[in-house]
């Protein structure tokens, strides 16, 4: 799975319906909001946050969502890695 904080918000919605099917609209709400008060924080403009992630390659190959959302995840882990 890719990391939280470096999902998009489409992504981890998928993430979070996927795994909790029964989950309310509003617990994957504050879910959701939960992690980009995280990621926030982690690429801040003004106080970015470095770090290391290895990811599987089995973590970019699975398609979370669709088609769509995997691409637009993968666009935006390449920009992180710039």
């Amino acid at each position: 799975m890719i990391p939280s904080l470096l999902q998009t918000l489409a992504h981890a919605a998928a993430v979070i319906t996927e795994t909790i099917p029964l989950a309310a609209g509003e617990q994957i709400a504050v879910r959701l909001g939960v992690r980009l008060g995280r990621q926030s924080r982690v690429h801040h403009p003004a106080r970015p946050f470095r770090f290391w992630v290895v990811l599987d390659e089995s973590a970019v190959r699975r398609v979370v969502g669709s088609r769509e959302i995997m691409r637009e995840q993968l666009d935006h882990l390449n920009r992180l890695g710039e």
